[in-house]
């Protein structure tokens, strides 16, 4: 061979790599930001425009020709929310260590953290595991299935020396429900039977419980 007679290394690659074949077909990379995006949410959606091929797109995005990006929806703060968020940063720091150059945040193990959470009181479809003889049960609404607002606090957990946990941060969770009888019969319930319902959550019910069941709560740990 003439490589070898030369004294140089020889090539035996193919020679046709990468000049045979179909030539990409980069023009699609041209069209997708002519797209509206409420029509980029999915592959599947994008190559119903037309020119664009749903196979060439999934061969683009295996490339990294065509990245998939996750946007939330973020609210819009003005500056004067922006400061007070600053501030509320700031009012964090411990005092103590405001002399040195990396000030640290409180412990905050003396704060509870209060939030209320909406509940369904069913699910629209459930399943269930039963005999064969036995009977579908049902589980009829009136209007609509109904809802129940939970009031929380937690705290921030405690560890030992050894890492065990003395205190898992779990205050109590309280349903704004009250108990009542039925006034009357109906094919679901007998008259006088309790029942369970949702409360409005007005200031002052919330005040109420924080009184009668949060403090007590805290106060008993």
């Amino acid at each position: 061979m003439i490589q070898k007679g030369l004294g140089q290394e020889v090539d035996v690659s193919n020679k046709r790599k990468g000049n045979c074949g179909r030539k990409p077909y980069d023009d699609i990379l041209s069209l997708i930001p002519t797209i509206p995006l409420n029509k980029r949410s999915t592959i599947q959606s994008l190559d119903k425009a037309p020119g664009v091929s749903p196979t060439t797109l999934y061969k683009k995005f295996k490339l990294n020709k065509i990245r998939r990006h996750s946007n939330s929806v973020k609210p819009v703060l003005i500056e004067k929310h922006k400061r007070d968020r600053v501030e509320f940063c700031l009012s964090m720091l411990d005092d103590a260590t405001l002399g040195y150059v990396s000030p640290s945040f409180r412990s905050m193990h003396n704060i509870v953290h209060i939030d209320e959470k909406w509940s369904c009181m069913t699910k629209k479809k459930i399943n269930y595991y039963l005999l064969p003889n036995e009977e579908d049960p049902e589980r009829p609404i009136k209007n609509s299935i109904g809802k129940v607002m939970f009031l929380t606090a937690v705290a921030r957990p405690r560890f030992d020396e050894d890492g065990n946990m003395t205190f898992s941060g779990k205050i109590g969770v309280w349903p704004f429900v009250r108990v009542t009888a039925a006034a009357k019969r109906s094919k679901n319930r007998e008259k006088g039977t309790l029942e369970r319902k949702s409360i409005i959550v007005t200031r002052d019910v919330m005040g109420e419980y924080i009184i009668q069941k949060v403090v007590p709560a805290i106060q008993a740990l």
